[in-house]
C-alpha cells in the first residue's frame, strides 16, 4: 500500500535579508507574503523505497544545502534514506538566498 504525506513550514524571516532575484542588490524591508518549505513524502510500503520532494520558496538553492539537509535528517531520523531527498526552489524573485 502506498502512503503519501506532506508538511509545510514557514521560512519567512523578520530580519533584513538579501533578495538576489534581480540584477542588483536588494535588501528586504519586511515580509509581504509568507514563504514556505513544503515536503511531500511518497512511501511505497514494506520493502519499497520512499521519496521526499522538498520545495522552498527561494530564488535558488545553492550548492551544499541539500547535503547539509541530508546530514541533519540522518542525525534526527536515521531510518530515513536521505539519498531519496530531492530539493528544488520555486524560483521566486522576491525570496531570500539560501546557501
Amino acid at each position: 500500500m502506498v502512503k503519501i504525506g506532506w508538511s509545510k513550514k514557514e521560512l519567512s524571516m523578520n530580519e533584513a535579508v538579501s533578495l538576489p532575484g534581480q540584477m542588483y542588490m536588494r535588501i528586504s524591508e519586511g515580509v509581504h507574503d509568507t514563504l514556505y518549505t513544503t515536503v511531500l513524502c511518497v512511501d511505497g510500503g514494506e520493502g519499497q523505497d520512499c521519496l521526499f520532494f522538498c520545495t522552498c520558496d527561494v530564488v535558488v538553492i545553492r550548492g551544499g544545502v541539500l547535503e547539509v539537509t541530508r546530514k541533519k535528517v540522518a542525525a534526527l531520523r536515521p531510518e530515513i534514506p536521505v539519498e531519496n531527498i530531492i530539493m528544488g526552489a520555486t524560483h521566486t524573485h522576491a525570496g531570500p538566498s539560501v546557501g
